[in-house]
């Protein structure tokens, strides 16, 4: 069966193509077009079972109705998704945006897709889930210059002026340096890895001043990676703050130390949609699912036109006790 055209409608409807064509797409007329007319129109193509063509409709508007993805790789869509569902909250926020707009989303990846952005015609804005941009400083600039809505998710410039949304990593940082404080532990590390130094740096230094509050110094050896398990009892460290879970199951698999007797854990992570953290790790945790959907609606409606102060809008974190923190007694 070949596709109904707008030709079609317009004969059933007994009116001209251009008419159709005003009615279906909502134009501005400078002549009214009665509310006969517009309902005969309707139903035939609700009749026919009309679709507007997309290419049709970006020609016209000069807009395609569909953002893109942006991440360094393939792997950003699923790279941390082993052991916890942060890839799939993620793409169903985005998605369950896209479904409430009738937008669809294109995911941009390698490692020059932000050098391509300006040829990219096929998309009306982009949203940039880029977890590493300390790594790589000119996806910004030239997201900046590309003349189209961007917003950031998760890690954002800095020095930048910009939309984004991400949770408050250096209150991630306290809060969880601040539950070990309270707990009894005095001798608390931080263990990361040595990228991803935008979120993970935003939360050490978040660990670094709850303990400078507390009046105890950090030498550099309380920072360790997940493969620096032996500083643990070199430097008789009784808790650790983990940049994210990944890290804080890595540690609890190499230490010699007994989780959480000799050794507490507290991660730093998202929460799923019921706004639970991994049952298995006590945790400092962000909304993520929250977080997605609400930058992916706020950039359709970017493109869509409206006007919005460009900030940084940060998630306070929440604290839930899990089976890797004990109270220590000095």
């Amino acid at each position: 069966m070949s596709r109904i055209a707008l030709t079609d409608v317009a004969r059933q409807a007994g009116v001209s193509t251009s008419t159709a064509s005003r009615v279906l797409n909502k134009s501005q007329v400078t002549v009214p077009i009665s509310e006969h007319t517009r309902t005969r129109v309707e139903t035939a193509a609700s009749e026919l079972g009309y679709r507007p063509s997309a290419a049709a409709r970006a020609l016209r508007t000069g807009q395609t109705r569909t953002f893109g993805v942006l991440g360094n790789s393939p792997q950003a869509f699923w790279l941390w998704s082993e052991g916890n569902d942060f890839t799939s909250e993620m793409m169903r926020g985005m998605m369950q945006a896209a479904i409430e707009h009738s937008y669809h989303l294109t995911l941009l990846t390698g490692e020059t897709a932000a050098d391509r952005i300006p040829d990219f015609g096929m998309v009306d804005g982009i949203l940039v889930l880029n977890r590493d941009l300390s790594e790589t400083p000119h996806i910004a600039e030239t997201l900046a210059g590309s003349g189209k809505p961007v917003l950031y998710l998760l890690d954002y410039p800095e020095t930048q002026t910009c939309h984004a949304l991400a949770p408050d990593d250096i209150a991630m940082g306290q809060l969880a340096t601040q539950t070990l404080l309270q707990a009894g532990h005095q001798r608390i590390g931080f263990a990361r890895t040595a990228n991803w130094d935008g979120i993970f740096g935003r939360r050490e230094r978040g660990w670094q001043q709850a303990m400078q509050v507390a009046g105890i110094e950090t030498p550099a050896t309380w920072s360790i990676e997940p493969d620096g398990a032996a500083a643990i009892d070199e430097e008789n460290l009784t808790a650790l703050v983990c940049a994210n879970s990944h890290i804080a199951r890595a540690i609890r698999k190499q230490v010699s130390a007994k989780v959480p007797a000799d050794l507490s854990l507290l991660t730093l992570v998202h929460a799923d949609t019921q706004g639970h953290p991994p049952a298995d790790l006590a945790a400092v945790t962000f909304p993520l699912a929250e977080i997605v959907h609400t930058g992916a609606d706020r950039l359709i409606r970017l493109i869509q036109g409206e006007t919005i102060e460009p900030q940084k809008q940060l998630y306070t974190p929440q604290y839930t006790s899990g089976p890797t923190l004990k109270e220590h007694l000095s």
